[in-house]
């Protein structure tokens, strides 16, 4: 979503009304690697077809939730685990558990309605 705000900003046009309302643009990161004004989150929603997860990234952290299975959740070090093989939410320490909820508390607030 944030991808549209984007274009839109390098093209030089305004999003138009009621289009994207929640679109960040992050072309100055692109132009000048300027980091204001990006979101410290990243939270995604995946509801059709046989999945039905959510996610949200911080940092180089993901975390994973299945909401149709009775599964814990998942985190992923993605600074060192890219192809998301080795699921340390079972080995978390309690530094990784706090910020595991407080990422859930994240993606609950900004998740859809």
């Amino acid at each position: 979503n944030d991808i549209f705000a984007t274009l839109c900003e390098i093209a030089g046009v305004d999003v138009p009304s009621g289009s994207a309302v929640d679109s960040v643009s992050f072309a100055d990161y692109i132009v000048s690697n300027n980091t204001e004004g990006l979101r410290e989150f990243l939270g995604t929603w995946r509801f059709a077809g046989p999945l039905k997860e959510s996610a949200i990234r911080y940092n180089n952290y993901k975390l994973v939730i299945n909401h149709l299975q009775n599964t814990p959740m998942e985190l992923y070090d993605l600074s060192e685990d890219i192809e998301e093989a080795v699921d340390l939410a079972m080995t978390a320490d309690s530094d990784l558990i706090e910020m595991m909820t407080m990422m859930k508390a994240e993606l609950d607030a900004i998740g859809p309605s």
